[in-house]
C-alpha cells in the first residue's frame, strides 16, 4: 500500500507514530506519550484510512475475481462432461451464480 501514514492520540493529541508493519484498521497502536492503546482506525487521519479502505477493496475485488474465474472453470468442466441439456445448463448456472 502507497498510503502515507498519518495519525494522532485522541486523548492527548499526540503526532508522532511511527507507522505499523500492516496498515489495517484492525492494528493496535500505543501512545508513547500518554498510554492510550486502541484500534488504528482511532488513531489515523480521514487520508489514512481512506487509503486502507482503497486497499481493502482493491485486495476484495482480486480475490474476487479469482473466485468467480474459478467457479467459470468448474462450471464449464461440468457442462463439458454432460450431454447438452438447456435445463441441465440452466441449472448449473443458477448453482454456480448462487455461489458468487
Amino acid at each position: 500500500m502507497t498510503t502515507d501514514f498519518s495519525a494522532r492520540c485522541p486523548r492527548c493529541d499526540n503526532r508522532s507514530f511511527e507507522p505499523p508493519e500492516t496498515l489495517d484498521v484492525a492494528v493496535e497502536i500505543v501512545c508513547h506519550v500518554c498510554g492510550h492503546h486502541g484500534k488504528l482506525v482511532e488513531f489515523a487521519d480521514l487520508a489514512t484510512l481512506d487509503g486502507i479502505v482503497d486497499d481493502i477493496k482493491k485486495r476484495a475485488r482480486e480475490t474476487l475475481r479469482t473466485q468467480v474465474a474459478q467457479l467459470a472453470v468448474a462450471g464449464a468442466e461440468k457442462i463439458l462432461r454432460r450431454e447438452v441439456d438447456a435445463k441441465v445448463h440452466a441449472d448449473l448456472l443458477a448453482s454456480v451464480q448462487s455461489q458468487l
